[in-house]
């Protein structure tokens, strides 16, 4: 996002960026919502509005300027697209719709009228907004951009301004510590301020989810001797006026705004941040999700999601409480989390199922080791919906440990008598098994008995001893003298 003195401007920054009223502001200069009567589905942002009047139908404004090629439209919030979720935001109205950026390497400018000048009164950029990461730093090289905003190849946010360094003040591109996650909402905010004794130019603040960013580019006053390592940057140009905000590249942006004050919420607000491994569960609040970095406020009701056989082992951090489950084949999880003051993160931890996991079958498959079902049903993309349906054809693939559905057999392909001793060679019946003992979930046994009437005793044979074991065959030994009959089984 950039700011400027100038209606158009080369905007080099690629980030989705906008600016939003907040609700408690006393001089709105800009209110964008987005929202009906103004806003409707696909509605290209340069009619957004727009005035149409004359016998003509002329358009007689255009408080979006979109050059020839930008896409960018309004969308509709829906699974794919939700809004952002926390309570304190720049405006209170509907979610129904936002902006999707598009510019296709053209400038999207947003006029600003009726500012004051940032000497005599301070100037708030106020906006919603999901970044996407550029893939080299831009080259800003308008004098009219006060400030630039985006996110870099590295997912971190970059604040352009001027600094003091050499023989004078220089242009700097000045990396914030921490990652932005482009599937995540975040409330961005600019105040622009007048000239103290900063250098005597003029300067900007900059916010995220209600917090001041500080940087060694940064300094901790305007109006005494400043000291580097604060909040306040030095404005890229000199002139103190706000005329326009640009935009290129792609993103989201909702509830646009411009205006000489901001409501965060007020102090009582306490913002934790979550931090979990987005591949094997989701965090939703307010049917909204929120990504992994993702902020919520404290006591915000949070739900977990884990991926098939994976469980909530905990949410914890320092000064963090969570009110739901974790633990043994807690897949969900749903409770209230808590910190005892801002900054704080929640770490999500999941892993697979530990624990006895119930099969519903007879005794001795009743129950199988949680851990061992989890890491088999996870490596052969067994969904735990067809394990449950048929647990009995499960329970013979994963003693195979081969993928659901594979129904091979054991096989006896080859038996040689001598006077003692019986050289019997096993084989799968599909090539996907691998008989040798580490790679089977279960144990080759050898039964023996002299009366098929009577059936295979419950034990194995006590005589039998394994000579070779290769992927393909197990070749076993079994004393004569234990029986006429053998069977091969995994269990």
């Amino acid at each position: 996002m950039n700011l400027t003195s100038k209606r158009m401007l080369q905007f080099m920054t690629v980030c989705a960026g906008a600016c939003a009223l907040t609700a408690s502001a006393q001089s709105p200069y800009v209110s964008d919502s987005f929202e009906a009567p103004e806003g409707s589905l696909d509605l290209p942002i340069a009619q957004y509005k727009q005035v149409v009047t004359g016998a003509q139908s002329e358009n007689t404004n255009y408080v979006w300027e979109a050059t020839a090629g930008d896409a960018s439209t309004l969308i509709a919030t829906d699974a794919g697209n939700v809004a952002y979720s926390a309570s304190s935001r720049p405006l209170d109205t509907d979610t129904v719709y936002m902006l999707n950026l598009e510019t296709e390497g053209q400038t999207l400018t947003r006029a600003v009228t009726n500012t004051p000048s940032f000497a005599t009164a301070d100037v708030y950029v106020d906006t919603l907004i999901k970044f996407t990461p550029s893939e080299d730093d831009p080259e800003i090289t308008d004098p009219a951009v006060k400030a630039a905003v985006f996110v870099n190849v590295n997912s971190n946010l970059v604040v352009y301004s001027k600094t003091a360094g050499g023989a004078g003040v220089v242009f700097t591109n000045s990396i914030i510590a921490g990652t932005i996650n482009p599937t995540n909402w975040y409330r961005l905010t600019i105040q622009m301020a007048g000239d103290g004794n900063l250098i005597a130019l003029p300067v900007f603040q900059v916010y995220l989810d209600g917090q001041v960013l500080t940087h060694a580019n940064a300094f901790d006053t305007i109006d005494t001797a400043p000291t580097p390592g604060g909040s306040w940057f030095i404005s890229a140009t000199t002139d103190e006026s706000l005329n326009s905000v640009a935009f290129q590249g792609t993103g989201m942006v909702d509830e646009l705004v411009v205006a000489d004050s901001v409501d965060f919420g007020g102090a009582t607000a306490i913002l934790l941040t979550l931090a979990y491994n987005d591949t094997l569960c989701d965090v939703l609040t307010n049917s909204a999700s929120v990504g992994n970095g993702g902020t919520v406020e404290t006591g915000t009701i949070i739900e977990i999601n884990c991926i098939d056989w994976y469980q909530v082992n905990s949410v914890a951090g320092t000064g963090i409480t969570y009110g739901g489950t974790s633990g043994d084949f807690v897949q969900e999880s749903t409770g209230t989390v808590e910190a005892d003051e801002a900054g704080r993160t929640a770490t999500i931890t999941v892993g697979q199922y530990t624990g006895t996991f119930p099969m519903g079958l007879d005794a001795p498959y009743d129950t199988i080791n949680g851990a061992d079902l989890a890491a088999w049903g996870y490596s052969n993309g067994a969904t735990q919906d067809a394990v449950e349906a048929d647990p009995a054809a499960a329970i013979d693939d994963y003693l195979l440990n081969v993928p659901l559905g594979t129904d091979a057999a054991l096989v006896i392909t080859s038996i040689t008598v001598d006077d003692t001793v019986a050289t019997v060679v096993i084989e799968p019946t599909d090539g996907a098994v691998d008989l040798t003992a580490d790679a089977l979930n279960g144990t080759l046994n050898v039964y023996t008995t002299d009366d098929l009437a009577a059936g295979f005793p419950g034990t194995p044979s006590a005589t039998q001893s394994i000579v070779l074991e290769t992927a393909g065959a197990v070749t076993v030994e079994v004393d004569v003298s234990a029986g006429d009959f053998i069977k091969a089984v995994v269990e």
